[in-house]
């Protein structure tokens, strides 16, 4: 059998938190850019209503200027290409029932549409930012050793803590993680993304492509 993948992304994590923890414990922060001291908890745990804040305007605004032009990248990164993806990554999970020649046999792509729709509707109508399950994300969970359902699940978990236990010094400490930690899992995310692409060229494709 093949070996289990290593979590490599757990181990930039700890990598990252290590140089965050040293970074707030030396500085003296003179401009105020970490909010030192830290405090456990202190953030205000608000759930608003953020529908009855808008007016008329606002639904047109947001729809002209937000949803409109988002609708495309939405449904071709969280939708077709996240789908894609899984296929690709993914193929003892294809379903058998579906049509061999479907890109969505892992993931449908009705399933991943009503998903994302239904997911935003909640979360932001209690006032969350509008939110998507790109294919860079998968990418990167699947290049960095994340391979099954319960290593969301851990992310999540981790975020709920630290939401809850770092309260307002959350940003602080993920502010302090080196952006070349960040840069390192970027560039793996973009990798998988690419090698992805590459596989599900048509044969014969690759050369094309180079001599152009």
């Amino acid at each position: 059998p093949p070996a289990a993948p290593r979590p490599v992304g757990l181990y930039l994590f700890l990598i990252g938190a290590t140089f965050a923890a040293v970074t707030l414990a030396v500085t003296d922060d003179p401009d105020g850019r970490f909010g030192l001291p830290l405090r456990l908890f202190g953030a205000p745990l608000v759930v608003p209503s953020a529908l009855a804040a808008l007016a008329k305007d606002d639904w047109v605004t947001g729809a002209l200027q937000g949803a409109v032009p988002q609708l495309p990248l939405t449904v071709l990164n969280s939708v077709v290409s996240v789908c894609a993806l899984a296929h690709d990554l993914y193929p003892d999970r294809r379903r058998a029932s579906a049509p061999p020649s479907r890109t969505d046999r892992v993931v449908p792509r009705t399933e991943m549409a009503v998903f994302v729709g239904a997911m935003n509707l909640v979360a932001c109508s209690l006032g969350a930012m509008p939110s998507c399950c790109g294919a860079g994300g998968l990418a990167g969970q699947h290049r960095f050793g994340g391979r099954s359902g319960s290593c969301v699940f851990f992310l999540g978990a981790c975020k709920i803590a630290l939401a809850v236990f770092a309260g307002a010094s959350a940003a602080a400490l993920l502010d302090a993680v080196p952006a070349s930690v960040l840069g390192v899992m970027l560039a793996g995310a973009g990798l998988e993304l690419a090698a992805t692409g590459l596989r599900m060229l048509p044969p014969g494709a690759g050369g094309r492509l180079g001599r152009k």
